[in-house]
C-alpha cells in the first residue's frame, strides 16, 4: 500500500469517526436537554434566595429557547476538534521547540473564579479518562499511527474527554449560571 493510499484511508477513517461522533453526541445532547428542565427546577427549589431562584429560571428559559442553536454550536465545536487534529497531523514539526512553549499570558496567576470552574472540569476529565482508560489507550494508539508515529496529546483527541468538556464550557460560558450548575 502506497503512502498516498494510506493517507487517503486514514482520512476516510477519520471522516467516518467524525460522522459517528456527531451522531452519538447529537443523541446524547438531546437526552441531556430532555432532562435539563427537571434538573434546573430541582436546583431552583434548593436555591438560597429568590434572586438566585429567578436567575436559575431565567437560565432554564434561555437554555430551552436556544436549544437548537446550542446543539448546533456544540456539534460544530466537536467537528472543529477533528479539523484541528487533521491540521496538526499535517504539520511536519517532529519535536518541541521554543515556538511550542505556552505564551507568556499562560504563565500568569489565575483568579479564584477561574480556579473554581476549572477544578470540576478537570475532575470530570480525569474521571472519564479513568473510566474509559482502555478505550482511550486504543484511540491514542490508533491516532499515533495516523499522526506519523507521534503521540497525540489528550487535548487533541477528537471527541475525547478533554475536547468534549472544553467544548461544553465554551458553549455555556455566555449563560449566567451558578457554580453548582456548571
Amino acid at each position: 500500500m502506497s503512502l498516498e493510499s494510506q493517507e487517503k484511508t486514514w482520512l476516510e477513517a477519520l471522516q467516518g469517526l467524525r460522522r459517528a461522533a456527531q451522531s452519538f453526541l447529537g443523541a446524547r445532547f438531546s437526552e441531556l436537554f430532555d432532562n435539563v428542565e427537571t434538573g434546573l427546577l430541582d436546583l431552583a427549589a434548593r436555591a438560597e434566595n429568590n434572586e438566585e431562584q429567578n436567575r436559575i429560571f431565567a437560565t432554564m428559559n434561555r437554555l430551552l429557547q436556544e436549544r437548537r442553536v446550542l446543539h448546533r454550536r456544540y456539534l460544530e465545536m466537536v467537528d472543529r476538534g477533528f479539523t484541528a487534529f487533521i491540521e496538526q497531523r499535517a504539520a511536519t514539526s517532529g519535536h518541541a521547540g521554543p515556538s511550542d512553549l505556552p505564551p507568556p499570558e499562560a504563565w500568569q496567576l489565575v483568579d479564584k473564579e477561574t480556579i473554581e470552574s476549572e477544578i470540576p472540569a478537570r475532575n470530570l476529565i480525569e474521571r472519564a479518562n479513568a473510566l474509559y482508560r482502555d478505550e482511550l489507550h486504543g484511540i491514542r494508539t490508533r491516532l499515533a499511527v495516523i499522526n506519523h508515529g507521534r503521540p497525540v496529546d489528550d487535548e487533541l483527541i477528537p471527541a475525547g474527554p478533554t475536547h468534549l468538556v472544553q467544548s461544553w464550557r465554551l458553549m455555556i460560558e455566555d449563560f449566567e449560571l451558578t457554580r453548582r450548575l456548571r
